[in-house]
């Protein structure tokens, strides 16, 4: 299993950037351009809201990816699970900590890749190191997109 835990520091409350990781429809807007998202359904949010949607990267086919939140803590924690999708396992869990005007949060991603050996050696070569650039953007967007909505208020 690989773990990839990073943290950022966004000037919105705890309660924005929650419910900002709770709208399927913010996912598009913090993935790097380099993927491409479609999303294909959702149910409402909460604890079990599903997921279904599709990544394209690169020249790669489709991946089809189904999530279903497992963790609902408003507006400290929430976490998915894959249900079906490219991974053996994946979990992905947000931490928010409010700090005055400011708040914490933390991405803990936990994966596994199928094909055993096989998919070790993809995971150490390529898989971690995409996976962390991308997390770096996401944290980086979701800051800019929570920090812009608050100045044009």
């Amino acid at each position: 299993m690989t773990t990839i835990q990073q943290s950022i520091t966004i000037q919105a409350t705890q309660e924005a950037v929650f419910l900002f990781h709770t709208n399927p429809e913010n996912l598009a807007k913090i993935t790097p351009p380099y993927i491409t998202v479609d999303l294909d359904k959702w149910s409402e949010p909460g604890l079990g809201q599903e997921v279904h949607l599709s990544l394209r990267q690169w020249i790669l086919p489709a991946q089809h990816i189904h999530i279903r939140f497992v963790e609902y803590d408003f507006p400290r924690r929430l976490t998915d699970e894959q249900v079906r999708g490219p991974f053996y396992s994946m979990r992905q869990t947000r931490e928010f900590i409010a700090d005055g005007t400011m708040t914490i949060m933390t991405d803990t991603f936990t994966y596994s890749l199928p094909f055993g050996m096989l998919g070790a050696l993809i995971d150490m070569l390529i898989v971690r190191h995409v996976t962390k650039a991308m997390f770096r953007y996401r944290q980086k967007k979701t800051k800019q997109l929570l920090e812009q909505n608050i100045q044009s208020r």
